[in-house]
């Protein structure tokens, strides 16, 4: 079967000038200008997508990245590495280090929100139009689904609102069904509020909160969009969010507070 035709499209949104994809197929074949790699710190990619990449496509990746740990050292968790992509369908190959999950006891949540970010600051930074991440830190990493899928959709959401003028494709693909159902469920969040996402709130509290802040006189140079969000009653429930979280070791249960809006400065 010819590797175009085994990639199926199951969801799309819109965000500016960006898509958001949600894609059914083997990442390996897809084809983008960046993919990325679920990798550890030593980038020896023993395991998983990892393992698949190198044995498909190539060990001129495996001895890049060996080369890179020998002269540099390793990664750590949210960190990514560029290589040459083999005989993959893209331009370049970001190694993104992901978290293995502790049942939130070791900021793992953030550590995944950082690889993603960097992973497409590096490809806005190389002036690439396409990206395709898997579902980084499920599998192999132990991170439950439905986590790893809000964390992955969120933080892209919030990323290109205003920070990719050459990124137009973000592609979220994986093979697995539950793994697809958990991205357009997530996705979903940003159809209900149409082209108002986390960076950009249309909502009317967020308005009001807004124009409070445009009465501080704040020049909007000092503003940073992508860390702009809103938590009104209504965001929060268009979010499907939960009014609560776990974390630590025992796990502990703490409240999420609702009624406010978060506009992020540089």
């Amino acid at each position: 079967m010819d590797s175009e035709m085994s990639h199926v499209t199951k969801d799309v949104v819109r965000i500016g000038a960006t898509e958001i994809l949600v894609v059914q197929g083997d990442l390996t074949t897809y084809r983008a200008d960046c993919i990325v790699n679920a990798a550890n710190g030593e980038l020896n990619h023993r395991y998983g997508l990892a393992a698949a990449i190198v044995n498909a496509e190539g060990v001129e990746i495996a001895e890049e990245c060996t080369d890179y740990v020998r002269q540099h050292g390793r990664l750590y968790r949210g960190q990514v590495y560029v290589s040459e992509p083999g005989n993959l369908h893209c331009k370049k190959l970001i190694h993104a280090v992901a978290p293995r999950w502790r049942e939130g006891s070791m900021q793992e949540e953030n550590c995944l929100r950082e690889a993603i970010h960097e992973s497409l600051l590096a490809a806005e930074q190389l002036g690439l139009a396409s990206i395709a991440f898997p579902a980084l830190s499920a599998g192999i990493c132990k991170f439950p689904i439905e986590v790893c899928a809000k964390i992955i959709v969120t933080t892209v959401a919030e990323y290109i609102g205003d920070n990719t003028p050459h990124l137009h494709t973000v592609s979220l693909v994986n093979t697995a069904d539950d793994v697809v159902d958990a991205f357009r469920e997530q996705l979903s969040a940003y159809k209900v509020q149409g082209s108002g996402i986390n960076a950009k709130p249309e909502c009317d509290y967020w308005k009001l909160c807004h124009r409070f802040f445009k009465a501080l006189g704040i020049k909007d140079v000092v503003v940073d969009n992508k860390f702009n969000i809103c938590y009104c009653s209504t965001c929060h429930a268009a979010r499907k969010e939960k009014d609560y979280y776990t974390r630590g070791n025992p796990p502990k249960t703490y409240g999420i507070p609702v009624g406010w809006s978060r506009i992020g400065l540089q």
